[in-house]
């Protein structure tokens, strides 16, 4: 039987997205895009609005740009003005165990990560609003290329001198998981729908309410151990 063994606390880091993983903020987008672009004489049809969900801010600004005739800086500053007063009028709506797990692995002194493609200042005024805090925050206009390319992921295992291979990656989508199974981490998803391709880094819940701290441990070790048996399988014959 495999061993491992223990040079550090497993997991090193746990590093959490923020849309769709942490807080369910696609009703509320949905909702300030529409405001704004009505402001502008403009609409925002609803092929629109899915085209955009789960990519990158830049290329959310480019669209709602050019439909508005307006530069990208003038819509981007509408739109997260409207989202933080419809915020503050109405709250965030925290996913079901994101708060109790976050709060759990910041209790047992793991350390903590936000890895968004929200823009900075926008996570920031989600995040307060929903009670979250994160020894470190990134947001995707603070780091390029964005999710789903590695580098993110990357850039917050070696903000904690982290092993990759000891943190595990918190995401909603496929694009975010592409993204910390390219940084060599392993991942824990709530899909809600979203369809996720199977990989022995991967643990896919219904929602994070099944998650604890001794649960993430588990998980790791298990994928340290299949991973090093699947390195150790021979090569199919013919090879």
């Amino acid at each position: 039987m495999t061993s491992i063994r223990r040079s550090g606390p497993i997991p090193e880091a746990v590093l959490f997205d923020m849309d769709g993983t942490l807080v369910d903020t696609e009703d509320l987008w949905a909702h300030a895009e529409s405001m704004v672009l009505d402001w502008y004489g403009s609409d925002w049809p609803a092929a629109d609005q899915k085209a955009v969900i789960g990519g990158c801010w830049s290329d959310l600004i480019e669209r709602m740009a050019a439909r508005a005739n307006q530069p990208h800086y003038v819509i981007e500053k509408a739109l997260i003005d409207q989202i933080k007063v419809l915020i503050d009028d109405a709250g965030v709506n925290v996913l079901p165990g994101a708060k109790q797990l976050h709060q759990d692995v910041r209790e047992a002194a793991i350390p903590t990560a936000l890895v968004t493609n929200s823009p900075r200042r926008l996570a920031d005024i989600v995040m307060n609003a929903a009670g979250f805090e994160f020894d470190w925050i990134l947001g995707g206009d603070e780091v390029s290329p964005h999710k789903p390319d590695p580098h993110p992921y990357r850039l917050a295992t070696h903000q904690f001198r982290a092993r990759a291979e000891h943190c595990i990656v918190v995401e909603d989508s496929q694009t975010g998981i592409n993204a910390g199974l390219g940084a060599g981490c392993h991942v824990v998803s709530a899909p809600r729908g979203n369809t996720i391709t199977p990989h022995h880094r991967v643990l896919v819940v219904d929602s994070l309410a099944e998650m604890s701290v001794p649960a993430l441990y588990g998980f790791v070790e298990r994928a340290l151990v299949a991973g090093r048996l699947e390195e150790e399988l021979p090569p199919p014959s013919g090879y």
